[in-house]
C-alpha cells in the first residue's frame, strides 16, 4: 500500500489483492453433453458480454451442471463479484446479481467488507488501457492472477463510495437516454434516404418543377423523339442504336404507380450491352493494372484501399476498360442484400479494370443519366426487383445481364433526371451532416463519460467524507482503516 499526498483526504491507494479475492474459472470438456445443461449453474464467457451493457448480469448464454462444474476449475462465486475479462478481450466487465461461475478467459474480484463493487466496477472501466498494457502472452494478451492483483485502485471511505457510485449512475443514466436517441438516428437517415428515393422515382419529388418547364416533352413523347431521331442517325451511319422502349400494360401491373407524364422502360434499352468482368487470378503485388472487386463497390462508389493487381494483353485491357459514368455492379455473392449494390466510376478509377463477379453498364448519354440511374438501383422497387430475380437457395445469389437489362426503371427526360440527381444530392448531403453530427455527439458523449470518471475518483464529484464528518462534528473509517480492519478480520 502506498499512500499519496494528492488523494482525497481519508483516500488511499491499494491493490485489488488488497481488497478483494481474485478467481479464475474454467471449461468443461465440451465433448461431454452431460456438462452442459439448460437451466443449471449460471457459467459466463467474454462473448457474452461482447455486446453487453447492463452493468449487472444473471446468466449466461450456456449453464453447467453439478458434475460439468465438478469437472473443470471454474468456482461458484457470489452475487456482487466485479467480473472482468482477462483475455480476448481484456476489459469486459459485469457484475454477477446472483452466484455464478467463469470460463478461463475471466479474472473475477470478490470484493471484501466495505469495498462497493459498482465502485470497482467503475473504477476498472475507468482504468480499462492501464489494465489492456498489463497484458502479456505471444498468441494474445492475457492479464494473469498474480497481474490482477496489483492493479492499482484509489479507495475512498465506504459511504463516500456509494455515494461516488449514485452520482455516476445518475449521470450516466442521463447519457444513456440520449445514447438511446441517437441510436435511433440511423434508422430514421435509412427511412428517410427510401422516402426522398420512393418520391424522386415516383416522380414526386419533382411535381412541382415539372409545372414550371413549358417546354418539357412527357416521357412518351420523348421516347417517340428520340426513335426519330436514332431512325434518322441510323439512316446517315448505317449504325444500329438503341431506342427507349416503354413497358406494356401486363408488365407494369406489380410496378408501383409514377407520374402521367413518366414511362416504364426496361433498363436494356437505356445503356449498352453489359460486360462481365475478367477471370484472371488476381493478387497483391503492384504490378500490371489494379482490378476493383466486389469490396471495392462500398456506398456507390470505389474504394480503392484494398487493391488487387494482375498483367493484361492490350486487347484484355481494351476489353475491361471503364469510362466515366459507367456503373459497376455486383452480379454475385453469398449476402443477396450485396447483389445489385453498384458504384459510379470517377475519372480517376478509368485506370482500373474489374473482375467477374462485377458487370459493367454503360448507360447511354442521350437515354439516362448515370447517377439517376445509380441512385435508381438503390431504391426500394428496384432492390426488390434484384433480389426477386437473385435470390437462391443454394448459398450464392446472383444476377445475370440478362435479368439485369430486364428490370424495370422509371424513365423520364433528361433534364428531370438531372433535377432529380441534384435533389437527391442535396437531401442525401443533408442526412450525411446529420449522421455526421450524431458520430460527432457519441464522441463527445464518451469522452463526457470518462471526464465524469476521472472526477469521480479525484474527488471532485461529490463532498468527500472527510468533509461531511468535520461539519456535522464526527469522526469517520478512513479508506486507510478500512482496509487495516478488512486485513485484521483475514487474519482472525
Amino acid at each position: 500500500m502506498q499512500q499519496k499526498s494528492e488523494l482525497p483526504e481519508g483516500w488511499a491507494e491499494y491493490e485489488m489483492g488488497d481488497l478483494s479475492t481474485i478467481v479464475g474459472g474454467g471449461t468443461p470438456t465440451t465433448s461431454e453433453p452431460s456438462y452442459f445443461t439448460e437451466n443449471g449453474i449460471s457459467w459466463i464467457t467474454p462473448a457474452d458480454l461482447s455486446e453487453y451493457t447492463k452493468m449487472y448480469i444473471s446468466k449466461g448464454k450456456r449453464s453447467l451442471s453439478e458434475s460439468g462444474l465438478k469437472s473443470c476449475s471454474a468456482r461458484i462465486m457470489p452475487a456482487g463479484t466485479v467480473l472482468m475479462s482477462s483475455r480476448a478481450p481484456i476489459g469486459y466487465l459485469a457484475i454477477a446479481s446472483n452466484p455464478l461461475c467463469t470460463n478461463q478467459g475471466f479474472k473475477s474480484f470478490v470484493c471484501k467488507g466495505g469495498v462497493v463493487p459498482e465502485y470497482v466496477y467503475f473504477w476498472l472501466k475507468f482504468k480499462r488501457p492501464l489494465i489492456e498494457s498489463m497484458g502479456s502472452g505471444s498468441t494474445f494478451k492475457e492479464v494473469s492472477g498474480s497481474r490482477a492483483k496489483t492493479i492499482p485502485i484509489c479507495m475512498p471511505p465506504t459511504p463516500e463510495q456509494h455515494r461516488i457510485v449514485a452520482a455516476i449512475e445518475a449521470l450516466f443514466a442521463r447519457m444513456d437516454a440520449t445514447s438511446e436517441r441517437l441510436d435511433r438516428v440511423p434508422e430514421i437517415m435509412k427511412a428517410f434516404r427510401q422516402a426522398v428515393l420512393a418520391a424522386a422515382y415516383t416522380g414526386n419529388l419533382t411535381s412541382y418543377w415539372r409545372e414550371q418547364q413549358s417546354n418539357l416533352l412527357n416521357a412518351k413523347d420523348l421516347m417517340v423523339k428520340i426513335q426519330r431521331e436514332q431512325e434518322q442517325a441510323e439512316g446517315n451511319t448505317g449504325k444500329k442504336i438503341k431506342t427507349v422502349k416503354s413497358l406494356t400494360t401486363e408488365d407494369i401491373e406489380e410496378l408501383p404507380e409514377i407520374s402521367k407524364e413518366w414511362q416504364w422502360s426496361k433498363l436494356g434499352s437505356l445503356i449498352e450491352e453489359p460486360k462481365y468482368g475478367t477471370s484472371k487470378k488476381c493478387d497483391s503485388n503492384m504490378t500490371g493494372r489494379g482490378v476493383l472487386r466486389i469490396p471495392n463497390i462500398v456506398n456507390g462508389s470505389v474504394n480503392d484501399l484494398d487493391m488487387k493487381y494482375a498483367q493484361f494483353s492490350p486487347s484484355e485491357e481494351e476489353s475491361y476498360q471503364l469510362k466515366e459514368g459507367d456503373i459497376l455492379t455486383i452480379r454475385s455473392n453469398g449476402s443477396v442484400d450485396l447483389v445489385g449494390k453498384c458504384a459510379l466510376i470517377r475519372r480517376q478509377d478509368e485506370k482500373y479494370l474489374y473482375a467477374g463477379y462485377l458487370i459493367r453498364l454503360r448507360p447511354i448519354a442521350s437515354h439516362i443519366e448515370s447517377k439517376y440511374l445509380l441512385y435508381c438501383f438503390s431504391s426500394r422497387n428496384l432492390r426488390q426487383q434484384i433480389e426477386l430475380k437473385a435470390k437462391s437457395t443454394s448459398g450464392v445469389n446472383n444476377i445475370n445481364s440478362g435479368e439485369l437489362k430486364s428490370l424495370s426503371v422509371p424513365f423520364c427526360s433528361l433534364p428531370e433526371q438531372q433535377e432529380i440527381v441534384r435533389r437527391v444530392d442535396a437531401l442525401f448531403g443533408f442526412a450525411d451532416s446529420v449522421e455526421a453530427k450524431v458520430a460527432a455527439a457519441r464522441e463527445k458523449t464518451e469522452r463526457l463519460r470518462q471526464s465524469i470518471l476521472a472526477k469521480a475518483f479525484s474527488g471532485e464529484l461529490v463532498p468527500t467524507e472527510a468533509e461531511i464528518a468535520r461539519e456535522e462534528g464526527r469522526g469517520y473509517e478512513s479508506a486507510g482503516e478500512l482496509v487495516g480492519r478488512i486485513k485484521a478480520e483475514g487474519e482472525k
